[in-house]
């Protein structure tokens, strides 16, 4: 059994068991994970207020077979983000491309340091974080029709759009990029 203990940004947070949750963590040190939350859906669960997306935290989680939470404590929750609708919505969506696309295990401090930065200076950009993850939009062309106009990125294709082909995608699926 190991205890580490690292800060992380909480991307998301759901129900199993009968009181328990897994919550899914952007850490510093170990990357994307899942972690058990014993307890966690409790009306006094002293851990369910620091699991809330976009919160930076300290956890101290152990691994046996899998992560679990011991202990969670919010360092910053961004609140000039959670202000701001247009910054907050982008944090959001910054937050699920995260838990879609970056694998478990593999921690990459650049990307955690501009996450961390753009979250601390109200400055979340779907675009920078794209790029980062390999994801760039200097040479790209629509996956539909080869535009080089290229406007949106498709969460479940992973492709990017222009406008005219992003209308053909669900809503919810596709995020502006500029």
């Amino acid at each position: 059994m190991t205890e580490i203990v690292t800060q992380a940004i909480v991307l998301s947070v759901f129900p199993t068991k009968e009181a328990d949750s897994i919550v899914s963590l952007f850490t510093k040190d170990l990357g994307r994970i899942d972690a058990r939350v014993v307890g966690g859906r409790k009306p006094l669960s002293k851990f369910s207020p620091h699991c809330n997306p976009i919160n930076l935290v300290l956890a101290r989680v152990v691994k046996k077979n899998s992560y679990t939470i011991t202990d969670i404590l919010t360092e910053n929750r961004f609140e000039k983000i959670r202000g701001d609708h247009d910054a907050y919505e982008k944090a959001l969506k910054i937050i699920i491309i995260l838990n879609k696309l970056l694998p478990f295990g593999l921690a990459d401090a650049e990307l955690w340091h501009y996450v961390i930065r753009s979250f601390s200076e109200n400055l979340p950009s779907i675009g920078i974080m794209l790029k980062i993850l390999g994801y760039d939009t200097r040479h790209a062309r629509c996956g539909m029709c080869e535009s080089v106009s290229i406007a949106l990125f498709s969460r479940e294709s992973q492709i990017f759009l222009c406008e005219i082909c992003g209308g053909k995608f669900p809503e919810s699926d596709v995020l502006y990029i500029k």
